[in-house]
């Protein structure tokens, strides 16, 4: 029996109010997080079927600045929850603030890496993209005969290897070899 009285025993512990705003950032988050799966679970169908990779996804700035958000939003209310569970079941207190203090630290950290990777990669293959863009519109327009007469040699290459390939001459279409197919290509371009 102890002669404490109960007000006694709670005070030190931390005013009742403290853990609200804790409770109402998990809710908050897990709701956002529902939206944000959805989107990320969409993605990943629409790449690995083959219409895109992750990286092509993230040339448009909305999904750059969704897949932060969705990896700003897990990390943060990852670290809620095992914060909770640090809270209520360790019962050695030197080491829940230190368990703490690591957890926070462990998702900052991997936070700005992965921030940095979503950026970096953006960025990247926004790059990329605007350049092949250019270099496809260059291609078309086709603004020099010398740019002509690279492309057919390329194009004599390709044959030729698949020719290699195939046997002596291969068959372009079951219908020609490569070297007619060759020859009428030059017939067009003069």
């Amino acid at each position: 029996m102890s002669l404490r009285s109960p007000l006694g025993k709670a005070r030190g512990l931390g005013s009742a109010k403290a853990g609200v705003h804790h409770w109402w950032m998990q809710r908050v988050t897990a709701v956002a997080l529902i939206f944000l799966v959805i989107w990320f679970v969409l993605s990943v169908i629409r790449a690995a079927s083959g219409g895109s990779s992750i990286i092509d996804e993230l040339v448009s700035p909305y999904n750059a600045v969704l897949m932060i958000l969705f990896i700003g939003t897990s990390l943060y209310h990852g670290c809620l929850g095992i914060q909770v569970i640090i809270e209520d079941y360790i019962t050695c207190s030197c080491a829940r603030p230190v368990l703490i203090i690591l957890t926070k630290f462990i998702s900052i950290i991997t936070g700005i890496a992965l921030f940095l990777a979503v950026l970096s990669v953006h960025l990247g293959s926004y790059h990329k993209a605007k350049f092949m863009k250019q270099i496809h519109t260059y291609c078309i327009e086709g603004v020099a005969s010398y740019n002509a007469e690279k492309c057919l040699e390329i194009k004599k290459k390709k044959w030729e290897l698949k020719a290699k390939k195939y046997g002596k001459w291969g068959e372009f279409d079951g219908k020609k070899s490569y070297r007619h197919h060759w020859d009428d290509q030059k017939k067009h371009t003069k």
